[in-house]
Parts: structure tokens; C-alpha cells; sequence
């Protein structure tokens, strides 16, 4: 389903404007009706790499990003790998993330042709084997990789992720999602939450942002590309 959805999720998005961006990757906070977030990463990039080594590079990035290796962590489990087996480059990982504790089941598969490489994954929340016991977030990632010349590659990137949500699937209130992420609300005035945790969970996304970015640089320069992402 997740493939299927690529390209309307890269247009309900905005992804394609990103083009023009001069960010690496570019972040957004949307704030629904119900006052509950959903935090959005997304680029478009050009790199001086064949989509061969573009894609090994944000293989290897993105198996670290849904094996748990860019947060604190309790445990990192991979699930069901002999059901899995049999479909190429697809894995299902379980994460016990710290801070706020969360759980996360990142079910991941890279799909390829000759020109093009789309690596897609989400969350499974609602395994009937294996209920929530924790805090979770709706997560979900698209990477659109096509090839724009021998040494070309053009990436387009979409994350998206949402308010945290109690084992029931029900979104916590501002308070407990503003002390979950170190934002303490207690204090403030009810029509003053949004605001400041809106700001809080900005500036901790941009951390997070610089992270993945780093993570990303430093895994190009494992690959040799010392070229600029445009």
C-alpha cells in the first residue's frame, strides 16, 4: 500500500517544491484540528552518484534509522525474518526507544528497477501477535531515488510522523505528550500549550534533523561522494 502511495504522498506534501529549498532537508510541525501534531521531513536533492551507489547509501541509512541505531534505545529486535525470507530486501524490526519510551515496529522494503530504487516503511501498530505496551507513533517514510544520469541521482525524501498515541491508539493530551518530550506544560496557561510546545518540539526536531543530516554526510563520505547535495 505504502508503494502504491508514493507519488500522492510526495504531492499531498509538497515534496516536489522542495526542490527549491536551500535546507538539506526540511521540517515542518502541522498542528490538526483535534490539536494533535504531525511532525514532516521531506527534500529533493541532486547528487553527483549513480543511483548503484545512491542506493547502497541510503540502504545502509535507513537500516540503521528502522534498526533503532539513530535513538536511545532498551532492546532492537528483528521479527519474523524466515516469514520474511522470501521477499528481497524487506525487514521487520522492533525498537524499544527511550526517551519518551515508545515502541516501534518498522516494517521496511526496498523496491528497484533499472532506473529507480522507492525504499518505503511504516510502523505496524496494529499486530494482532503483538499488542502495544507502550507509548507509539504513527511513522512512515518514503525515498524516491531515480536515475538522472551515469553519476546522477535524484532523491526525494518523506517523513512523516505523528502525535504520540497511548497502546489504545488514542492521542495523548498536551501535557503528557509536552512532559513525554521534555516540555513541562504545568505551568502554562491552557490557551498557551499549543504554542509553546509547538516551539518545543521545533527546536528538538531540528536537533534531530542535524542528526540525520550528519548521519547521512558521514555515510556519503563512506561511499567517496564529497560532492554537494543541490
Amino acid at each position: 500500500m505504502l508503494l502504491h502511495n508514493t507519488e500522492r504522498m510526495l504531492d499531498a506534501y509538497g515534496v516536489y517544491g522542495a526542490a527549491n529549498s536551500t535546507h538539506m532537508v526540511d521540517y515542518s510541525v502541522n498542528v490538526t484540528e483535534a490539536d494533535t501534531f504531525e511532525y514532516v521531513w521531506m527534500t529533493t536533492k541532486h547528487v553527483d552518484m549513480s543511483l548503484e551507489h545512491a542506493r547502497d547509501l541510503i540502504r545502509m541509512w535507513l537500516h540503521q534509522y528502522t534498526t533503532g541505531g539513530m535513538w536511545r534505545k532498551a532492546s532492537s529486535t528483528l521479527l519474523d525474518v524466515e516469514l520474511l525470507s522470501s521477499l528481497p530486501r524487506t525487514t521487520y524490526c522492533e525498537t524499544n526507544k527511550l526517551g519518551p519510551d515508545e515502541m516501534v515496529r518498522f516494517l521496511s522494503r526496498e523496491f528497484r528497477s533499472e532506473h529507480k530504487s522507492v525504499h518505503v516503511g511504516q510502523n505496524i501498530h496494529a499486530d494482532e501477535r503483538r499488542p502495544m505496551p507502550t507509548t507509539f507513533r504513527n511513522r512512515a517514510f518514503w525515498y524516491v531515488l531515480d536515475r538522472a544520469g551515469p553519476k546522477a541521482t535524484k532523491v526525494q525524501m518523506l517523513h512523516v510522523t505523528s502525535h504520540l498515541l497511548s497502546p489504545a491508539a488514542e492521542p495523548l493530551g498536551l501535557l503528557q505528550e509536552g512532559a513525554l518530550m521534555g516540555c513541562d506544560l504545568s505551568m502554562v496557561h491552557e490557551v498557551d500549550q499549543l504554542e509553546k510546545l509547538t516551539h518545543h518540539a521545533n527546536r528538538a526536531a531540528a536537533k534531530e534533523v542535524e542528526g540525520l543530516a550528519a548521519s547521512f554526510g558521514h555515510g556519503a563520505k563512506m561511499f567517496g561522494y564529497t560532492g554537494a547535495f543541490r
